[in-house]
């Protein structure tokens, strides 16, 4: 297998920590869309995965962030469970 184009993951780099581009600083006049499957929010407010997935957003600077498999029903959590 040869290299992603613009990546870094090649099946003889496997000990890289991360799979595909690095996320660089954000030019100006850009717009950033992130996608994340994060396999489900915890029930518990203010979780370490709710904390890494905020941290995440900001840090990369991401305008929209889409996440699939939340595995939560908004309608049924109270307001000061939800995240902000």
């Amino acid at each position: 297998m040869g290299q992603r184009a613009g990546g870094n993951n090649t099946s003889a780099n496997l000990q890289d920590p991360y799979f595909g581009d690095k996320i660089k600083k954000k030019s100006a006049n850009t717009l950033r869309v992130g996608f994340q499957n994060i396999g489900g929010f915890s029930l518990n407010n203010n979780s370490y995965k709710d904390e890494l997935i905020r941290e995440g957003i900001n840090t990369f600077d991401f305008d929209i962030m889409g996440l699939a498999e939340m595995n939560t029903n908004w309608r049924m959590m109270d307001e000061q469970s939800r995240l902000p």
